[in-house]
């Protein structure tokens, strides 16, 4: 397994390339530039490193031409230190055609049984991390845009940890855990992109046993976004594989930590687009399995929601809640 000291020389000595089957460079009076970033919301499930292997990046035309970027050798990001607002470059300021654009694609190294793409728990076990081929195509994000001549595309790509690392119960590869790599992938205008930060109150909050009566035994104080629809309630979820159950999906989350400075129990959204949002509180978001319908009503499930408000974000403006 390589060292993190190691990691991070990989990744600063890192080269970009351009295949064969894309583009680069180019007369400046037929092109404009991209810059792509990745971050994560942070995550509170005792993760101390989620390596995520890139091995490039690719941006396709609305006429059908892919433009493919390549790292060599390929990049080792470790996510779980991409949080609050923290980012990292995948591209830069490159040069591509002027015009119509449709999606973006991250490659990602995570075989199976292979350390590639890994995860350091904090208790010290680690494991390799898959993406199952099934959930390749979730990659690929869906993001139209125009490129004018001499102009610039900035776009942010928030990874949630919470949402996409998944280790089920019993499911080994020899006497090795299975854990999963899910494509839990927004992808944001950075010019637009806004923030929520919030508060929750302290009689909320999972602090020790003593609140395990109301929240699920050992806690995980978490907040959930999601997107409000017009004219209606938000109908709150947990984080589950079912998108057809008439309940939002859930954005994003973010863990709630105790301040020192200011003794409160504060969380952030650091990337979120303009538009109506819905954010819930919970105490029991250690209950919460990614693999599996927790809420609501769901017989032997600790998982529950202790607040939730409504919100308007707008245009790169930081909008504050206290739940």
């Amino acid at each position: 397994m390589l060292t993190k000291t190691l990691l991070r020389a990989l990744a600063s000595g890192v080269v970009l390339t351009l295949a064969a089957c894309g583009g680069g460079g180019g007369d400046s009076a037929t092109t404009g530039t991209i810059s792509v970033a990745i971050t994560d919301t942070p995550a509170d499930e005792g993760i101390a490193v989620a390596n995520i292997q890139f091995s490039g990046i690719q941006v396709q035309t609305a006429g059908g031409e892919l433009h493919t970027f390549e790292y060599d050798p390929p990049r080792n990001i470790d996510l779980a230190a991409l949080q609050d607002g923290i980012s990292e470059d995948l591209l830069r300021d490159t040069a591509l055609p002027a015009g119509q654009y449709t999606w973006i694609r991250l490659l990602v190294n995570a075989e199976e049984n292979v350390a590639d793409s890994y995860v350091l728990f904090e208790s010290g076990e680690e494991y390799p991390l898959h993406i199952p081929s099934s959930d390749m195509s979730g990659l690929k994000l869906v993001r139209p845009f125009n490129l004018p001549v001499n102009s610039e595309a900035d776009f942010i790509i928030d990874w949630d940890l919470a949402m996409a690392i998944n280790c089920p119960p019993g499911q080994v590869e020899g006497d090795i855990p299975l854990c999963f790599l899910h494509p839990a992938l927004r992808i944001l205008d950075r010019a637009e992109a806004g923030g929520i930060w919030g508060t929750v109150d302290e009689a909320l909050v999972y602090i020790d046993e003593t609140d395990a009566e109301r929240c699920a035994p050992d806690g995980g104080n978490r907040a959930y976004l999601f997107e409000k629809p017009a004219d209606a309630a938000t109908l709150v979820d947990d984080i589950d594989p079912l998108a057809d159950d008439g309940r939002a999906q859930v954005l994003a989350t973010a863990e709630v930590r105790y301040d020192l400075v200011d003794l409160k129990y504060r969380f952030k959204f650091g990337f979120v687009a303009p538009g109506d949002y819905t954010v819930a509180f919970s105490c029991s978001a250690i209950a919460d399995d990614p693999g599996v319908d927790d809420y609501p009503d769901v017989q032997g499930s600790l998982f529950d929601f202790e607040a939730e408000m409504d919100l308007t974000v707008v245009d790169a403006t930081r909008t504050d809640v206290d739940l």
